[in-house]
């Protein structure tokens, strides 16, 4: 709060200490908000379309697209891998088996090198799935192979367990017309590309086919699409499925068979808890973006997330590193449009939002992947009339700078929680409770002349016999929040935690 704002909002204030490397408070309402948007480190502009995106052990972001050389009207793969600090263009190769080339999906194993799936095609639309594993550190190719179920097959996406074993998954379909379609799932030996096992299931709808894939800590791939009446047919309905499959004998261990015309469903993520979350929309046609999580063992719902009302869809998903699952897509028209959520691991709750704009197309998010670093990195394509299409990497949070400007407050808080005037919130980790009264108090300032900011920060949790007092300051920053101007401040530093 600044010392010329006076205390008038109507919501409940909160103070929020997170004592990991440091400690912040934060001086803000107590709903929830999303986090602050993270800046852009670098973006790139790639050709043709935007592809898929996969980030390796060594922290560097591949991608894998469709392209159209200049002069030529048929498509052929390009992989191009970035360096993920500056955006640099490490390598970059094309693959032409003089035929139409469609590059749809791709994933990075522990070796560090990239698998890419897609199919391809003779000007007829006879199609096989076409897989190809190229060296991590020089994009030359490790091995090159295609697989033909004996109808028009298609790879839409791929993943890679701890195993090194690339699984592949899309749609086997019927050459003649080019409809109705199988789920197609097929595990590849790492090392040779030699097939270990395939799945062509039919649940009994007329076009069904896989778009998302990922395998978990325990090595069980779970695979998303959906399930369709035929194409041309209206109306066209369409339900998500979510399948597991045990990893070493492809056998089926759980499905959830979405009711026709609730949702559809795209890429899916697994993070260290096991628990697949996976991206699309809660209708068809698409009405928005959808993250929905499922129980690792049971194929139970454990929440599900609806946001951006209208024409928009949710493509790929991604777990950061520390448990919080992205999803990223398309939100509905307009200047300013979503590109991608990051959504609370436990609850599902939107902790952040991030949009595009810019033109009146907005774009959209078609990959997106994770490091290490936690730095989210995504395709995207924007058209407006024309196309560009670009590889984008954020940081992993937001730093805010100081501001000039002073912070006070204190209070007591009562054994049932309450505050005057504030509410606290202990973040895990933290040696406070609530269960009695406690003290704070702190002053804050900083002026533009001020190397860091100056003041005093102490809290007594009495009934842990806990005390945190600040012994240096690090960050004021003063801005808005939902009370008005000026009205939420945030302090960082370090402090000494004295108690049992």
């Amino acid at each position: 709060m600044n010392d010329k704002t006076p205390h008038t909002c109507d919501q409940i204030w909160g103070l929020l200490f997170l004592l990991v490397a440091g400690w912040v408070l934060v001086l803000a309402p107590s709903i929830s908000q999303a986090a602050e948007a993270p800046t852009i480190l670098w973006s790139v502009p790639i050709e043709s379309s935007s592809g898929k995106v996969a980030v390796g052990p060594d922290g560097n972001p591949v991608v894998a697209h469709s392209h159209l050389p200049a002069g030529t009207t048929r498509p052929v793969w390009q992989v191009l891998k970035f360096n993920g600090a500056t955006g640099a263009v490490t390598w970059q190769t094309t693959f032409d088996d003089g035929q139409n080339l469609n590059s749809f999906g791709i994933a990075v194993g522990p070796d560090g090198n990239p698998v890419v799936t897609g199919d391809t095609c003779t000007p007829e639309r006879i199609c096989d799935v076409r897989t190809i594993k190229f060296d991590g550190a020089t994009g030359a190719v490790l091995w090159n192979v295609t697989f033909n179920s004996g109808e028009r097959d298609v790879g839409f996406a791929v993943a890679v367990g701890l195993d090194g074993n690339p699984v592949v998954v899309g749609g086997a379909c019927v050459q003649t017309p080019a409809r109705g379609c199988d789920f197609l799932v097929i595990k590849y030996n790492g090392p040779t590309g030699e097939v270990l096992w395939t799945r062509l299931l039919n649940t009994g709808s007329d076009n069904e086919f896989l778009e998302g894939v990922a395998v978990g800590p325990d090595g069980n791939p779970v695979v998303a699409g959906n399930r369709c009446n035929p194409a041309g047919t209206l109306p066209q309905n369409c339900a998500g499925t979510v399948i597991k499959f045990n990893g070493a004998t492809g056998e089926f261990l759980w499905s959830v068979f979405e009711n026709a015309a609730t949702n559809i469903t795209a890429g899916v993520t697994i993070g260290a808890d096991g628990h697949p979350v996976v991206a699309g929309s809660p209708c068809y046609p698409p009405c928005g973006f959808r993250a929905a999580k499922y129980d690792g063992a049971t194929g139970a719902l454990l929440w599900s997330t609806a946001s951006d009302a209208g024409d928009a869809l949710g493509l790929a998903a991604a777990t950061r590193p520390s448990g919080n699952p992205i999803v990223a897509g398309s939100g509905p028209p307009g200047p300013v449009r979503t590109i991608w959520n990051e959504y609370d691991a436990t609850t599902g709750a939107i902790v952040l939002n991030v949009t595009s704009s810019g033109s009146a197309d907005g774009g959209a998010a078609f990959g997106v992947a994770v490091g290490l670093d936690n730095g989210p990195v995504i395709t995207f394509g924007q058209c407006d009339p024309d196309c560009v299409f670009r590889v984008i990497k954020y940081s992993a949070l937001f730093t805010p700078a100081n501001t000039p400007g002073k912070a006070t407050g204190g209070g007591h808080m009562q054994p049932d929680g309450t505050m005057t005037p504030a509410t606290l919130l202990i973040q895990s980790g933290i040696n406070a409770s609530v269960g009695d009264k406690a003290t704070f108090g702190f002053g804050v300032q900083f002026a533009a002349s001020d190397s860091s900011p100056t003041g005093n920060l102490r809290y007594d949790d009495h009934a842990a016999s806990v005390t945190i007092t600040a012994v240096s300051l690090t960050l004021l920053n003063i801005g808005d929040g939902v009370c008005g101007p000026n009205t939420h401040a945030k302090i960082r530093g370090s402090a000494t935690v004295t108690g049992p």
